[in-house]
């Protein structure tokens, strides 16, 4: 009965978190094989600056000097004017409302004209705009038939070229979209595998004898530490790389589900710590959601290029491989020892009933 609730518990988590899960990929924008790169910016620009940034999902113009810079939308129109007063967009602009999402599924209203007099809405008072541009990134559901045919080569998929203007004088930014292949997650899984196999071993080991149980107490708890601070890294890294607002106020909103599981964590452990029996569900419970939410819904990024992340792609992929690792490992162990010892004890040094 003890294995059903923790399992039904479990469940209850999946099912009630799949915003959140999804919120928390590693991908802010989904990780996946296309990148965007700026090759060049011509003539050579001294009022504003242009980048890449999110793994192409968006880019992001900074006026440095001089007159507004105004990025021109899809139909040569006016789209954007950034300058030393802030951000505004044209109303008159299709990109306007194109460009509101990454899949440019919002259309532009039947009466909007590119040709007709901008109107100006002030959207920002930061002279920086950032703003998804469907000509820097790849539109498609599915990769190109020559991806299809040879996924293991790198190649470029497109080429594009975003018109700047600053008073008079005219810009291109120019950049290639590429496919970049996959690569093996065997060496994540290997140490993921590794670290469930220590801590199922532990638990099994252990049994049913209360001394044993004692003994591996320190190591639970400390794989349980480590699941906390390798989901708050992974949470953190996902919150600084989307640029732009507060990386706190991000962490928050799209980290909630792991903050409560931290909490909860800690609440176990101390729980534990005083022999207490309920803190073995709460720990289950802790490490399930983590699991869920900092490694199940982000095992895609282990073999995939592009991943929006404050540090090296890398130590995002070794946060979810180690979170999937630590927190199996640590649910499953808890499992184990919900078992009764043979000193009719769970944990701790009280009986049961007494």
């Amino acid at each position: 009965m003890r294995f059903v609730r923790m399992a039904a518990a479990v469940l209850v988590v999946t099912w009630t978190n799949t915003a959140p899960a999804q919120a928390h990929s590693a991908a802010g924008s989904p990780s996946s094989n296309y990148t965007t790169t700026i090759r060049s910016v011509l003539p050579e620009p001294k009022g504003f600056t242009v980048r890449s940034i999110e793994q192409g999902s968006r880019l992001e113009v900074r006026w440095t000097s001089g007159e507004p810079a105004v990025v021109s939308g899809y139909e040569d129109e006016p789209y954007l004017r950034i300058g030393p007063d802030g951000v505004e967009e044209n109303r008159s602009s299709p990109a306007t409302y194109v460009n509101r999402d990454r899949r440019g599924t919002t259309a532009a209203p039947q009466t909007i004209d590119a040709q007709a007099t901008p109107r100006w809405v002030a959207v920002s008072d930061r002279p920086v705009a950032r703003f998804h541009d469907h000509r820097a990134h790849y539109m498609g559901s599915v990769p190109p038939q020559a991806v299809d045919r040879q996924p293991n080569l790198r190649r470029t998929i497109q080429r594009f070229d975003v018109p700047i203007s600053q008073g008079k004088q005219k810009y291109v930014v120019s950049g290639v979209v590429e496919w970049v292949p996959s690569s093996s997650p065997v060496q994540y899984l290997a140490v993921s595998t590794a670290i469930i196999a220590v801590l199922v071993v532990a638990a099994l080991w252990a049994g049913v004898s209360l001394t044993r149980r004692m003994t591996i107490r320190p190591l639970i708890i400390g794989a349980l530490g480590a699941l906390i601070l390798v989901d708050f890294v992974h949470l953190a890294g996902i919150a600084g790389g989307v640029a732009g607002g507060s990386p706190v106020g991000r962490a928050i909103s799209i980290g909630y589900a792991s903050i409560a599981a931290w909490v909860i964590a800690v609440v176990s452990a101390v729980l534990w710590l005083k022999g207490r029996p309920d803190a073995l569900y709460l720990t289950t419970f802790a490490a399930g959601l983590m699991t869920l939410v900092g490694g199940i819904a982000d095992l895609s990024i282990l073999g995939k290029p592009a991943v929006v992340f404050q540090w090296a792609p890398s130590l995002a992929r070794w946060c979810v491989a180690l979170t999937l690792g630590l927190g199996i490992g640590v649910l499953v162990a808890a499992v184990l020892l919900t078992r009764p010892s043979d000193s009719d004890a769970i944990i701790g040094n009280e009986r049961v009933g007494d």
